[in-house]
């Protein structure tokens, strides 16, 4: 060995040296490559995204021409019914009807509603029995609705504004079918609440902004209006109804398109209500949305998907470059370039929808939100959850 040293020959010991020296360059240069293109799909994302601030929306046929039925399913809400249902019945607005349905409550729900209808004409309501649950509560409150227009919202939710009903029919065409609503959480402090509002906000910049580009998948029941027409014509929940979600997205999917669906999420047009307390129950209610992703759209499962794996792939192939030391300031940098476009967007998003405070909150919160909701999914493989509150 010592003779090819002289020679000029490289020894075994250089040549193992040498390899491991270029695997390492190797590695970290696929680390970066990996990050590079997480970053630009993040980047096409983002760009998507920005068509929600600057959609303007579109000139219906008034604000208050329009019969609706408003149509409530609660389960126990005797409280909530007390301090929300009022502002309801306040709407300014000329014709509209409030429909509750009391599905088998244990609670003084029914003795609530037997009250406020003394006060109220355009209050009113029915009793289920045992064993129904949410969505048959809901068929039965557009079975009883006199009107073709529906909009829908949980007990537990109050709208932002006397102009709500006015506001969400303001973006009706005579092609429309469906309009998809806003509904934050309350800012109440902590970290669940902090977690629950940003989820809530990113889910909704997403699937309005999907919607805007004539690809609507969801809705979120607390604020969300359709035709009756249109849920009988299409047989309803029946295609889901064993299951306990799908009202607000597996009903969309199926129903929705590009012409016949509207987006309304100006700030007086929606309606807030306050999140889960503790991280248990936001995760019992995050299992429960998430039972539905299964029977999504292949295209809309594959494009969620793409999304969401790729924040798990910037993330891990941010810590890796940079823990690795030798692409530190690549790494740092392919961040920079990630997260200023997502500042961008967010903050005038953020903005449209009412919601300014969120915007550090979004960025801080993002990995925790990601793992979150991967657990949620994860779990749902694992157990099943049979009821609904």
């Amino acid at each position: 060995m010592q003779v090819l040293a002289i020679v000029g020959f490289p020894t075994f010991d250089s040549l193992i040296n040498r390899i491991d020296q270029r695997s390492t360059k190797v590695d970290c240069n696929v680390e970066t490559i990996i990050l590079s293109c997480s970053v630009g799909l993040s980047l096409i994302y983002f760009l998507t995204l920005s068509v929600l601030y600057k959609f303007k929306g579109q000139k219906g046929e008034g604000r208050k021409t329009i019969p609706v039925s408003v149509i409530i399913a609660a389960k126990d809400e005797e409280d909530n019914l007390k301090l929300f249902l009022p502002s309801i019945l306040a709407q300014a607005y000329d014709q509209f009807e409030v429909i509750v349905i009391n599905d088998n409550s244990t609670d003084a729900t029914l003795e609530v509603l037997e009250t406020l209808s003394k006060d109220h004409d355009n209050l009113r309501y029915a009793s289920l029995d045992s064993g129904h649950g949410k969505k048959s509560a809901i068929t039965r409150g557009i079975e009883l609705a006199k009107n073709d227009w529906l909009l829908f919202t949980d007990a537990d939710c109050s709208p932002t504004s006397e102009q709500w009903i006015s506001s969400m029919v303001s973006q009706i065409l005579p092609d429309t079918t469906i309009i998809l609503g806003y509904s934050p959480f309350l800012k109440t402090g902590g970290f669940v609440n902090a977690l629950a509002r940003v989820d809530a906000f990113t889910i909704g910049v997403q699937y309005l902004t999907f919607a805007i580009l004539g690809r609507p998948y969801m809705g979120v029941g607390r604020n969300i209006a359709y035709r009756k027409s249109l849920f009988l014509a299409t047989g309803g929940f029946e295609k889901h109804q064993d299951m306990l979600s799908g009202d607000d997205d597996l009903f969309i999917q199926g129903t929705a398109s590009a012409g016949n669906t509207a987006v309304v999420f100006e700030p007086i047009a929606q309606t807030v209500s306050e999140s889960k307390a503790t991280i248990v129950e936001l995760f019992i209610q995050k299992r429960r949305h998430a039972t539905t992703g299964f029977r999504y759209k292949k295209s809309i499962l594959a494009l969620l998907g793409i999304v969401q794996a790729n924040n798990i792939l910037f993330y891990c192939s941010l810590v890796a470059s940079v823990f690795e030391g030798t692409f530190i300031w690549a790494g740092l940098l392919l961040a920079l370039i990630r997260f200023y476009p997502q500042y961008v967007v967010l903050k005038k998003s953020a903005r449209k929808l009412g919601e300014v405070d969120l915007l550090l909150l979004s960025l801080i919160l993002e990995f925790p939100q990601i793992i979150f909701n991967l657990l949620a999914g994860i779990s749902n493989i694992l157990f099943k959850n049979r009821r609904w509150s």
